[in-house]
């Protein structure tokens, strides 16, 4: 596998690339160019399996922060009220009955966690994803589920902006107008809120027409309740951040600005528990 896609159609800096770019550079690139095209099921079994694991969770955390990001937002902008909780524990269910069947490795839209839970991981999982989401209905949803809808602006997953001239993809959680006509944009994830805060402002420009003045970052604290993150706003080392660390990795691309695994050289110190573990020796 000598070649992956052309930053010039699919290139975009984003923290989750950032992430597995300075982690290791051979996970990087069986992650965002030797899994491409993966989806297809007529492309080359290891490049099916490749992608495959592209969508495994490497852990259990990682999957229910997942989870309850796909609830919230199913809920905020189809207009449920109520019983998330209830609702995300079903889905969670069948999630892990199709891991378990095989299902979930056949149907790449699937996800799937690096080893299926036993019946007392699954109650674990349960419990700890109905905790979260009751929290969370009494507090930050009391106020959310009773936005009009007409101020529940739609935003895509992932979406695409730009910062000085680089794509960046971005996943907030939701985004609302208040009474104030305010832009509030919230997030599940909390590492990186420099960042992110920073990146809101990008987005609310560009897809709102919303002044950095206007924006408001929201994300949800211990207890369930919306926590302002607003605090954490530095925009100018967020770009620098962006073009510094796109350059480098743009840097690393051949001819045609095309992907090859020998320039992705395996360095993690932490293999047993990368996704990707089982197929670096092949490209070395």
């Amino acid at each position: 596998m000598e070649a992956g896609a052309s930053p010039s159609s699919s290139f975009a800096w984003s923290l989750r690339r950032s992430e597995w770019f300075y982690r290791c550079r051979r996970g990087y690139f069986l992650r965002y160019y030797g899994a491409s095209g993966g989806h297809d099921p007529d492309a080359d079994p290891e490049i099916r399996k490749l992608h495959r694991l592209k969508n495994t969770f490497s852990s259990d955390g990682e999957y229910l922060d997942a989870l309850f990001f796909r609830t919230l937002r199913s809920a905020f902008y189809d207009g449920i009220s109520g019983g998330l909780a209830v609702r995300a524990a079903a889905r969670l269910r069948r999630e892990l009955d199709a891991m378990s069947s095989g299902v979930a490795g056949l149907d790449h839209t699937c996800p799937c966690l690096r080893e299926t839970p036993d019946l007392a991981g699954v109650k674990r999982l349960t419990t700890a994803l109905t905790a979260r989401l009751d929290a969370f209905e009494s507090g930050a949803w009391r106020c959310l589920a009773g936005l009009p809808m007409t101020r529940r602006l739609t935003v895509a997953f992932p979406q695409r902006i730009t910062v000085n001239g680089v794509p960046v993809l971005i996943a907030p959680a939701l985004v609302w107008r208040d009474d104030r006509f305010d832009l509030n944009v919230l997030e599940i994830a909390v590492s990186n809120l420099t960042v992110r805060v920073a990146l809101h402002r990008f987005l609310a420009q560009e897809l709102y027409s919303t002044p950095p003045e206007r924006v408001k970052s929201w994300r949800i604290d211990g207890n369930g309740e919306l926590a302002a993150s607003d605090a954490d706003l530095r925009l100018s080392a967020a770009v620098k951040r962006v073009m510094k660390e796109s350059s480098e990795m743009i840097s690393l691309l051949g001819e045609g600005q095309r992907a090859a695994a020998m320039d992705f050289p395996s360095e993690g110190d932490d293999c047993k528990n990368c996704v990707f573990d089982r197929f670096c020796q092949i490209h070395d």
